[in-house]
């Protein structure tokens, strides 16, 4: 006979009871009374682990740092996770609209000053933009007041001006002068300029009473340059013979 799904046999035994008994799905008759209960228990130590090769006892665990094989992690753990993730992504995100927004800040600049840059080149074609750039480039110095003064009264001071520790050779050069007269009086105090080609001939500065300084002869060294200076006889209201003093103090130079 059936009982609900189990297939249950009646046998009598050799003293004349009569007993139900089961048989296995493995063809195996086990006593009825044999079968546990559907009430029955087990302790845990009687259950196998689990595996990540077997079925078993597993523990739920709300780490998010563990990485033990026999535990299963909770929808807590799950959720920490989830939003440590998001989190990352948020700041990913806000450091690539960044990086997006200085790159573009870069190549704004480097286009304002000579060119050849664009958004989509990648950090090394942006960096050989800039390496071959044409870029001009810089020094300054000092003649400490090296001086010059004039053979006499009616005639101007001469001084040549050489520079040769550069690491370029400039096309324009800029000097602060000094004019004064042998009385130590100043008469014109101003920076005067002279530049490869010398388009116009003559670079002079004029001060008061018509007196003048002038730089020419902007010559390129190798590394640095050459240069001549002169100036005016001293000019004054009253007259006299004041004697002409030319002194040279910082100098700027540009390739």
């Amino acid at each position: 006979m059936e009982e609900g799904m189990t297939l249950v046999h009646l046998y009598i035994d050799e003293t004349g009871g009569v007993y139900k008994r089961v048989r296995t799905v493995a063809g195996v008759w086990l006593p009825w009374d044999g079968l546990a209960s559907k009430n029955h228990t087990h302790s845990a130590s009687d259950l196998p682990s689990t595996t990540t090769q077997a079925r078993g006892v597993t523990i739920l665990d709300t780490s998010v740092t563990s990485d033990a094989k026999d535990r299963a992690s909770t929808p807590s753990a799950t959720k920490q996770a989830y939003d440590r993730a998001n989190e990352a992504y948020s700041l990913a995100d806000q450091a690539f609209t960044q990086a997006v927004d200085l790159k573009n800040k870069i190549v704004g600049a480097i286009n304002g000053k000579f060119g050849g840059a664009s958004p989509d080149m990648n950090s090394d074609q942006i960096a050989a933009v800039i390496t071959n750039a044409s870029v001009k480039r810089f020094a300054r110095g000092s003649f400490n007041g090296q001086s010059a003064g004039a053979p006499n009264y009616s005639s101007g001071a001469t001084m040549s001006l050489s520079v040769n520790n550069m690491g370029f050779s400039p096309s324009r050069i800029f000097v602060r002068f000094k004019l004064k007269d042998n009385g130590n009086v100043l008469y014109l105090e101003c920076f005067s300029t002279a530049s490869v080609p010398q388009s116009d001939g003559t670079w002079a500065l004029y001060g008061r009473f018509n007196n003048y300084i002038s730089m020419y002869n902007l010559t390129k060294q190798p590394c640095g340059f050459t240069a001549t200076v002169e100036t005016s006889n001293i000019r004054e209201y009253a007259g006299g013979s004041p004697i002409a003093y030319i002194e040279a103090h910082e100098w700027f130079a540009y390739e």
